[in-house]
């Protein structure tokens, strides 16, 4: 074999090592985001679509990737050459970039905000839950039998389904250990994985769990009713600001303009005399009162009672 064939063949060999070498990569990364895709849909409560998050996020990494080297690549040779082509194709590449950036950044910013809404969920009704849980622990019953108590008690759907899972897996021959320690992972709320692990540590060990629940019960009771104070005293500010921008103070804008429409005209009047300064005829208070009325009405106030609406809405729904 001659010398060139040699060089041939070796760079075919380099060529295949680093095509197998980079398939690899691609697809060590594809399974990190699958994982990613997995835990994010394990989290959420199996609510975001899978396959959709599956089919995007890969294509919308790599070409996050590849638009960023070829932005920086081609702002470097204009840089270097002035040519007004390669300008146009980096500023077209930049907001391509943007636009993966947004459309990255709102999958994530969705399924976290999914995640967040079930966590806080979690933590605002996992006290019903518990008060449940803590009579039966004090009849001496399987930790399989408390479930199964608890759920058919269980009013919320969300953690009625949480626990029919839990159930399910019992069912395909899991200990209700192990069960419990794969629900605290898919439930994303500190307080559920608090409970739940003090219920299974304190039932491992033979302890007394329903002295250990009742004591965390206690403590969700003594916070919840310090929030509930909080939110009362609150919604009382909120209603008083209410009251007078709803309606003290277009009643008192409504006097004041009325007051001084007449003043306004007389004033006007004066103003209109031959040989009165000029300074007087920036006194004029020319106010329509049917117009202020309209306004008041048809703007001001619905305005007013809209931004209302949504504080007292997102106060009463943390209750």
């Amino acid at each position: 074999m001659t010398s060139r064939g040699r060089r041939a063949a070796a760079l075919q060999v380099l060529k295949e090592h680093i095509g197998r070498q980079v398939s690899e990569a691609l697809s060590r990364s594809v399974e990190s985001l699958y994982r990613v895709v997995d835990r994010l849909y394990e989290l959420s409560g199996y609510k975001i679509n899978k396959d959709l998050y599956r089919k995007l996020l890969p294509h919308l990494v790599y070409g996050t990737v590849f638009l960023t080297l070829t932005c920086i690549i081609v702002s470097t040779i204009y840089l270097v050459t002035n040519l007004s082509l390669l300008r146009y194709i980096s500023i077209t590449t930049s907001v391509l970039l943007m636009a993966l950036f947004l459309m990255l950044g709102g999958l994530y910013a969705y399924a976290l905000a999914i995640i967040h809404k079930r966590a806080v969920h979690f933590n605002e009704r996992i006290i019903y839950t518990l008060s449940y849980i803590v009579p039966l622990l004090a009849t001496s019953n399987t930790l399989v039998d408390i479930i199964v108590k608890v759920y058919e008690l269980e009013q919320d759907p969300e953690i009625k389904h949480e626990l029919e899972l839990i159930l399910k897996e019992c069912a395909l021959g899991e200990d209700i250990i192990t069960a419990i320690k794969r629900s605290i992972e898919r439930v994303p709320s500190l307080i559920y994985k608090d409970i739940m692990s003090s219920l299974i540590e304190s039932v491992r060990l033979t302890l007394e769990p329903e002295k250990i629940l009742v004591q965390k019960l206690e403590a969700l009771l003594r916070n919840k009713f310090i929030k509930l104070r909080q939110i009362i005293t609150s919604l009382t500010l909120t209603f008083q600001s209410y009251v007078v921008l709803s309606f003290l103070a277009p009643a008192l804008l409504f006097v004041i303009f009325g007051a001084l429409e007449a003043p306004g005209k007389l004033i006007g009047a004066i103003a209109s005399m031959p040989g009165v300064p000029l300074t007087a005829s920036a006194l004029t208070l020319p106010v329509n009162i049917f117009g202020l009325a309209l306004l008041l009405a048809l703007v001001y106030s619905p305005i007013i009672a809209a931004i209302f609406y949504v504080i007292f809405d997102t106060m009463m729904s943390v209750i």
